[in-house]
């Protein structure tokens, strides 16, 4: 569907299609009304479920709820970015400089996912002040919005936010592998993404609100990378010729 909009945009603006297009108030009012939902059917007891329930998936779930702690991938992506870069002004091999500045621009990107999404969700954490499930499921608190306090950072979810921005980073740099390996990408982040319900530090809504702010940052900066020309990152399309009706005036 977004493919399809993106060609009504010359200048390959991305961002346009979630700033103008007519189904942007619509698209609002479904995610807010999917946010409430979940908040009122879903959060309570699927937490209490996942939180209580025994078994090896579970317990999985619970030992890899750190998964999504955004420092292993900026230190990776940052590490190996910057080696990348001081590598094409080393070597002489022109042929070897430009794909290593390439490679370092391909990390660049990806760090930019996990920075750009983290930063939106640092910022919007105690504005919400939603209490942590520690402490609802307990009735200890619900919301103190503007607190600067982590038991009230539940919404949205960090940890949901690096992963789903980290796998739409991959997905759109390998846009034409198989969908298989797509479908890896994203179901390692949402295995990831609720292990923070069964480790009791985030709601099932604060995983929706900060997988969403993952990949739209994601593709977001994808777009600004492909419109400076840094990468190509997203489809492009030529504009369709305009049939003006004139014929050839060589023709017979």
């Amino acid at each position: 569907m977004l493919s399809k909009l993106r060609q009504k945009i010359p200048d390959g603006a991305y961002l346009a299609v979630l700033i103008d297009h007519p189904l942007r108030n619509r698209s609002l009012a479904l995610f807010l009304c999917a946010v409430v939902l979940l908040m009122v059917f879903v959060d309570f007891p699927l937490s209490r479920y996942m939180i209580a329930e025994p078994g090896a998936f579970f317990d999985a779930l619970r030992a890899a709820h750190d998964f999504g702690n955004s420092l292993w991938f900026l230190v990776t992506y940052i590490a190996w970015g910057c080696t990348a870069y001081a590598y094409s002004h080393i070597t002489a091999d022109e042929t070897r400089a430009a794909q290593a500045r390439k490679l370092a621009l391909i990390l660049a990107f990806l760090a930019g996912c996990i920075i750009v999404s983290g930063l939106l969700v640092d910022v919007l954490k105690p504005i919400i002040g939603r209490a942590r499930p520690y402490m609802a499921l307990e009735g200890r608190g619900l919301w103190s919005p503007f607190t600067f306090s982590g038991k009230y950072y539940s919404m949205p979810s960090g940890h949901a936010t690096t992963m789903l921005a980290a796998a739409a980073g991959l997905s759109i740099l390998w846009r034409k592998a198989a969908k298989p390996l797509h479908i890896l990408l994203y179901a390692l982040a949402f295995f990831g993404a609720f292990a923070r319900i069964a480790a009791r530090k985030h709601f099932a809504s604060d995983i929706f609100v900060g997988g969403i702010i993952g990949v739209m940052s994601s593709y977001w900066l994808a777009d600004l990378f492909s419109r400076r020309g840094w990468l190509d990152l997203l489809p492009t399309y030529a504009p369709k010729a305009v049939d003006t009706g004139a014929t050839d005036a060589h023709e017979s």
